[in-house]
């Protein structure tokens, strides 16, 4: 599995989040261990961790839970695109639970947007 690795407002976001909470670069190295796992398992099986936001011509849209070391229970909230054909994840976006409810839905769809003129 590749990860694509550059500056957006994912890393931007992170890097926030990072100076509060210390333990958020190695909790988001072993959410990519699981995500690396997850993404290779059969789409039947479920997790009330992982549902998928958008898909359409090969790439979906993933939300899912980061556990932390420095945090009780699943604060944070990751979205994700999936190029199934190119088996390449790009993150989107992270936020911390207790500061917003949701994604946020015009950041992903103006992502998907992007990659449709792309395209074209």
């Amino acid at each position: 599995m590749n990860f694509k690795e550059e500056y957006t407002l994912f890393t931007r976001d992170f890097e926030k989040l990072a100076r509060k909470y210390r333990t958020l670069p190695s909790d988001f190295l072993k959410l990519k261990e699981f995500v690396n796992y997850r993404l290779k398992q059969p789409r039947t099986a479920r997790n009330k961790n992982t549902s998928i936001l958008h898909e359409e011509d090969g790439i979906c849209i993933i939300k899912t839970r980061m556990a932390s070391f420095s945090v009780k229970k699943s604060p944070f909230r990751i979205v994700y695109a999936y190029f199934e054909n190119d088996e390449l994840v790009d993150f989107i976006q992270i936020f911390f639970k207790g500061n917003q409810e949701t994604e946020d839905t015009t950041r992903w769809k103006k992502y998907i947007n992007e990659l449709k003129s792309l395209k074209n």
